[in-house]
């Protein structure tokens, strides 16, 4: 086991009692926050470094990739009849498999602006539920938020319940104060 999942497991629980240990305990959170950014802060650093430094060397190989799945595409367009025999779409070779696909391809509402293409597709699911039926799913569905702030008069009658709702702790350290003591120990470039 390392050694500082070992000092965490032996360490006792932290016991709070009063109001100004409550601070100092909100203080210690703020300073670890600060100190967690200010390391990936710089490991970020690293990673863009070392990222610059492999795109180098990763440029010519994915140039070259690039190039010969262009030249196997162009074969493999030029050499259909061989590739497609019969109902095969593709054909095996010792490294690997080259073939057509059948792309469906998608619709694309045509429209100027979101404007246009609401109003385009609102008059297209009208023609389409008396046309068409079966090409339109029509969703109906209840906003539970919405439904809530009405309150347990309305919803209650309706068969909705509100569960699990609880008062839940929680801890939030001031961000100010992260900030603040991140400045300092962040790394100066």
């Amino acid at each position: 086991m390392p050694e500082a999942a070992r000092r965490i497991k032996d360490e006792p629980p932290v016991r709070i009692d009063s109001h100004e240990e409550v601070d100092r305990a909100l203080r210690r959170l703020c300073e670890i926050e600060a100190e967690i950014r200010a390391v990936e802060a710089r490991l970020q650093k690293r990673v863009l470094r070392l990222r610059a430094q492999e795109d180098e060397r990763l440029r010519p190989i994915m140039a070259e990739r690039d190039s010969l799945v262009r030249a196997l595409t162009r074969w493999v367009e030029d050499h259909r009849d061989e590739v497609c025999v019969g109902r095969r779409r593709s054909r095996r070779f010792t490294h690997g498999v080259v073939g057509i696909r059948k792309e469906a391809g998608r619709l694309r509402l045509m429209a100027a602006d979101k404007a246009q293409a609401a109003a385009l597709e609102a008059e297209a699911v009208e023609r389409l539920l008396q046309e068409n039926p079966h090409c339109v799913k029509v969703v109906r569905k209840v906003l539970l938020g919405p439904l809530r702030a009405l309150g347990p008069e309305v919803y209650e009658p309706l068969g909705y319940r509100l569960v699990g709702a609880r008062s839940v702790p929680y801890v939030e350290p001031a961000r100010e104060v992260i900030e603040d003591i991140f400045q300092r120990l962040a790394p100066k470039e």
